[in-house]
Protein backbone atom coordinates (compact mmCIF):
# COMPACT_ATOMS: atom_id res chain seq x y z
CA UNK A 1 0.00 0.00 0.00
CA UNK A 2 3.05 2.25 0.25
CA UNK A 3 3.15 2.58 -3.56
CA UNK A 4 -0.55 3.39 -3.63
CA UNK A 5 -0.15 6.07 -0.95
CA UNK A 6 2.77 7.62 -2.82
CA UNK A 7 0.84 7.59 -6.10
CA UNK A 8 -2.16 9.41 -4.57
CA UNK A 9 0.17 11.91 -2.85
CA UNK A 10 2.11 12.55 -6.08
CA UNK A 11 -1.11 13.02 -8.07
CA UNK A 12 -2.45 15.51 -5.53
CA UNK A 13 0.89 17.31 -5.33
CA UNK A 14 1.22 17.57 -9.12
CA UNK A 15 -2.34 18.90 -9.30
CA UNK A 16 -1.56 21.44 -6.57
CA UNK A 17 1.45 22.70 -8.53
CA UNK A 18 -0.35 22.75 -11.89
CA UNK A 19 -3.25 24.75 -10.47
CA UNK A 20 -0.96 26.94 -8.34
CA UNK A 21 -2.93 25.90 -5.27
CA UNK A 22 -0.27 24.36 -3.05
CA UNK A 23 -1.36 26.37 0.00
CA UNK A 24 -4.98 25.21 -0.42
CA UNK A 25 -3.84 21.61 -0.71
CA UNK A 26 -1.55 21.92 2.30
CA UNK A 27 -4.50 23.23 4.32
CA UNK A 28 -6.58 20.20 3.33
CA UNK A 29 -3.70 17.78 3.93
CA UNK A 30 -3.11 19.22 7.41
CA UNK A 31 -6.77 18.58 8.24
CA UNK A 32 -6.71 15.06 6.78
CA UNK A 33 -3.39 13.85 8.15
CA UNK A 34 -4.81 12.78 11.51
CA UNK A 35 -7.66 10.85 9.86
CA UNK A 36 -7.38 7.29 11.10
CA UNK A 37 -10.56 5.53 12.13
CA UNK A 38 -11.59 1.86 11.84
CA UNK A 39 -14.77 2.92 10.03
CA UNK A 40 -12.66 4.02 7.06
CA UNK A 41 -11.71 0.39 6.41
CA UNK A 42 -15.17 -1.02 7.13
CA UNK A 43 -16.77 -2.26 3.87
CA UNK A 44 -20.24 -1.76 5.40
CA UNK A 45 -19.69 2.00 5.59
CA UNK A 46 -20.65 3.44 2.22
CA UNK A 47 -17.94 5.34 0.40
CA UNK A 48 -20.48 8.06 -0.35
CA UNK A 49 -21.16 8.54 3.36
CA UNK A 50 -17.46 8.94 4.11
CA UNK A 51 -17.08 11.36 1.22
CA UNK A 52 -20.11 13.39 2.35
CA UNK A 53 -18.68 13.70 5.88
CA UNK A 54 -15.33 14.92 4.54
CA UNK A 55 -16.97 17.33 2.12
CA UNK A 56 -19.21 18.87 4.76
CA UNK A 57 -16.51 19.09 7.42
CA UNK A 58 -13.57 20.25 5.29
CA UNK A 59 -15.13 22.29 2.46
CA UNK A 60 -12.64 21.11 -0.19
CA UNK A 61 -12.33 22.75 -3.59
CA UNK A 62 -13.91 21.04 -6.60
CA UNK A 63 -10.57 19.47 -7.58
CA UNK A 64 -9.93 18.30 -4.03
CA UNK A 65 -13.46 16.84 -3.89
CA UNK A 66 -12.79 14.84 -7.06
CA UNK A 67 -9.54 13.53 -5.53
CA UNK A 68 -11.34 12.54 -2.32
CA UNK A 69 -14.10 10.91 -4.40
CA UNK A 70 -11.48 8.83 -6.21
CA UNK A 71 -10.03 7.71 -2.86
CA UNK A 72 -13.50 6.82 -1.60
CA UNK A 73 -14.49 5.00 -4.81
CA UNK A 74 -11.44 2.74 -4.61
CA UNK A 75 -11.81 2.28 -0.81
CA UNK A 76 -8.45 3.95 -0.15
CA UNK A 77 -9.62 6.59 2.33
CA UNK A 78 -7.95 4.57 5.10
CA UNK A 79 -4.59 5.37 3.45
CA UNK A 80 -4.98 9.10 4.16
CA UNK A 81 -2.41 9.29 7.00
CA UNK A 82 0.29 7.81 4.71
CA UNK A 83 -0.85 9.80 1.68
CA UNK A 84 -0.64 13.01 3.73
CA UNK A 85 2.82 12.10 5.02
CA UNK A 86 4.08 11.63 1.45
CA UNK A 87 2.37 14.84 0.27
CA UNK A 88 3.98 16.88 3.06
CA UNK A 89 7.40 15.39 2.23
CA UNK A 90 6.97 16.43 -1.43
CA UNK A 91 5.92 19.94 -0.41
CA UNK A 92 8.82 20.29 2.01
CA UNK A 93 11.27 19.21 -0.66
CA UNK A 94 9.79 21.69 -3.13
CA UNK A 95 9.83 24.52 -0.58
CA UNK A 96 13.35 23.63 0.68
CA UNK A 97 12.05 22.86 4.16
CA UNK A 98 14.00 20.36 6.20
CA UNK A 99 11.92 18.24 8.58
CA UNK A 100 13.56 17.75 11.98
CA UNK A 101 12.38 15.57 14.84
CA UNK A 102 13.75 16.23 18.31
CA UNK A 103 13.28 13.43 20.83
CA UNK A 104 13.60 14.09 24.55
CA UNK A 105 12.82 12.09 27.68
CA UNK A 106 10.62 14.87 29.10
CA UNK A 107 8.69 17.72 27.57
CA UNK A 108 11.16 20.57 27.06
CA UNK A 109 10.36 24.03 28.36
CA UNK A 110 9.75 26.89 25.93
CA UNK A 111 13.27 28.20 26.64
CA UNK A 112 14.81 24.79 25.96
CA UNK A 113 12.86 24.46 22.70
CA UNK A 114 14.02 27.91 21.64
CA UNK A 115 17.65 27.02 22.40
CA UNK A 116 17.44 23.69 20.55
CA UNK A 117 15.80 25.33 17.51
CA UNK A 118 18.43 28.08 17.43
CA UNK A 119 21.26 25.53 17.42
CA UNK A 120 19.63 23.44 14.69
CA UNK A 121 18.88 26.51 12.54
CA UNK A 122 22.56 27.51 12.66
CA UNK A 123 23.59 24.15 11.20
CA UNK A 124 20.86 23.70 8.57
CA UNK A 125 20.86 25.91 5.45
CA UNK A 126 17.12 25.48 4.77
CA UNK A 127 14.10 26.52 6.75
CA UNK A 128 13.22 23.79 9.26
CA UNK A 129 9.95 22.19 10.31
CA UNK A 130 10.65 20.90 13.81
CA UNK A 131 8.53 18.54 15.83
CA UNK A 132 9.24 17.53 19.41
CA UNK A 133 8.53 13.99 20.60
CA UNK A 134 8.73 12.73 24.17
CA UNK A 135 10.12 9.21 24.68
CA UNK A 136 10.89 8.50 28.33
CA UNK A 137 12.86 5.38 27.37
CA UNK A 138 15.82 7.51 26.21
CA UNK A 139 16.22 8.41 29.92
CA UNK A 140 17.69 11.86 29.25
CA UNK A 141 19.66 13.80 26.70
CA UNK A 142 18.40 14.30 23.18
CA UNK A 143 18.02 12.59 19.81
CA UNK A 144 17.81 14.64 16.62
CA UNK A 145 16.52 13.12 13.39
CA UNK A 146 17.54 15.18 10.37
CA UNK A 147 17.90 14.31 6.68
CA UNK A 148 17.39 10.60 7.36
CA UNK A 149 20.11 10.52 10.02
CA UNK A 150 19.82 10.27 13.78
CA UNK A 151 22.17 12.09 16.12
CA UNK A 152 21.79 10.23 19.39
CA UNK A 153 23.07 12.03 22.46
CA UNK A 154 20.73 10.24 24.85
CA UNK A 155 21.65 8.62 28.14
CA UNK A 156 20.22 5.32 26.88
CA UNK A 157 22.59 5.37 23.87
CA UNK A 158 25.56 6.17 26.09
CA UNK A 159 24.70 3.30 28.46
CA UNK A 160 24.26 0.91 25.52
CA UNK A 161 27.64 1.99 24.13
CA UNK A 162 29.31 1.44 27.50
CA UNK A 163 27.66 -1.96 27.78
CA UNK A 164 28.91 -3.09 24.36
CA UNK A 165 32.45 -1.85 25.05
CA UNK A 166 32.80 -3.92 28.21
Amino acid sequence: MKKTSRAYAKAAFDTALETQALDEWLRLIELLKETAHPALKNPQVAAGDILRIFTEALAPTATQSRWLALLAKHRHIHLLPNICKHFVALAQKKQAITPVTVVTARTPTAAQKKNILAQIERSVPNQIDCSFVVKPEILGGIQIELNGKRIDMSIAATLNQLHTET
